[in-house]
Formats: C-alpha cells, sequence, structure tokens
C-alpha cells in the first residue's frame, strides 16, 4: 500500500507541477516587459554571430573594458580592438529587451518556415552570475524599424531593437572601438 500511495502523491505533484507550467507559459507579457534583462556592468562575455559575422567580446573583470575580436566572411582575418562608446550602445541594446509583442505558436511555425533558424543571428550573453549564459536567436523584423524577432525558451517575441545596433555590429572595430589615445 505505501508504494500505491507514494506514486499517487508523485502523480498528483506531476499534474500539479505541469499545470502551473502551463499557466506561467499563457501568461501574457505587457508591451515594455523586459524579457531579458542583466546589468551591462556585470556582463563578462558577449558573442553575436549572424550568416556574415561574429563578434565576440570578452573582459576578465568588470570595469575592464571589452576586447572585441571580429570575423567577417568577406574579410580574410580577424580584427581585434578595445571597446569603445559604439559597444557601449550595442551591450546596452543586447542587455535590455523589451516586449512588443508576443507571438502565438502559428505565428512563430510560420515565421520559422519563411525565415529558418540558419537565417538568424544568435546572442549570448554571459554575466557573473553561476547560471547559464542567456542565449537567443534575433531577426529583424522586415520594414519595421527599430524591431526584431527573438527567440528563447520555446517562446518568440517581437522586441525593441535598434537599428543603429545591426549598423554598428556590421561596421566591425572602426565603429565599436575606443578612439586611438592622441601620439606622444
Amino acid at each position: 500500500m505505501p508504494r500505491l500511495l507514494r506514486f499517487i502523491i508523485t502523480a498528483a505533484l506531476l499534474g500539479l507541477l505541469s499545470a502551473s507550467l502551463s499557466a506561467a507559459g499563457a501568461r501574457m507579457l505587457a508591451p515594455g516587459t523586459e524579457v531579458f534583462a542583466v546589468e551591462p556592468g556585470k556582463v563578462m562575455e558577449v558573442t553575436y554571430r549572424s550568416p556574415q559575422m561574429m563578434l565576440m567580446a570578452h573582459r576578465w573583470h568588470t570595469g575592464d573594458r571589452f576586447t572585441l575580436i571580429f570575423l567577417d566572411r568577406q574579410r580574410g582575418k580577424p580584427a581585434t580592438c578595445l571597446a569603445g562608446q559604439g559597444f557601449d550602445a550595442v551591450l546596452n541594446q543586447l542587455t535590455s529587451l523589451k516586449l512588443r509583442r508576443t507571438l502565438d505558436a502559428k505565428e512563430a511555425q510560420e515565421l520559422l518556415k519563411k525565415n529558418p533558424v540558419g537565417s538568424w543571428a544568435e546572442i549570448v550573453v554571459r554575466d557573473q552570475a553561476a547560471l547559464e549564459p542567456f542565449r537567443a536567436l534575433v531577426l529583424p523584423v522586415a520594414g519595421a524599424a527599430n524591431e526584431a524577432f527573438v527567440r528563447f525558451d520555446g517562446a518568440t517575441y517581437v522586441v525593441s531593437f535598434a537599428d543603429q545596433v545591426l549598423r554598428l555590429l556590421a561596421g566591425g572595430c572602426k565603429s565599436l572601438a575606443a578612439a586611438a589615445p592622441p601620439p606622444e
């Protein structure tokens, strides 16, 4: 009998857990809510990988400047530089994704059919926390300025995403590096 009782209790707990998870997933977020946010000053690594280029940004300690490494399909060698104000703008955008709306399952499926995962960019943000880094797929919304689709944890959102960020990323070290120090 104790075995049957344990089975019933376990089944009931799993049922409650499943119901609470589906209720949480069904909860609608209000526009303006951050679907992802982390303090930029606590970020240690950022990777942005698109079909055309890749940016890897790293620093050893908070307060240090990031070292940026760019790989571009059209350039043979990687470019390396120290981050400047352009990268600060990119970091601020990638660490605060504000919801405009949530796509339902059918809309997300149609979007992925039209835009396979290989055409999206991937963002990975690692901060000081011992948690897994944030990973998401990003795709600018065609014809809509300052919006992007973001997909993570099985959900797809439309978030505010400054067009300037994509231009800065495409510019590599020219647009994201620190100004060169004056000659001595």
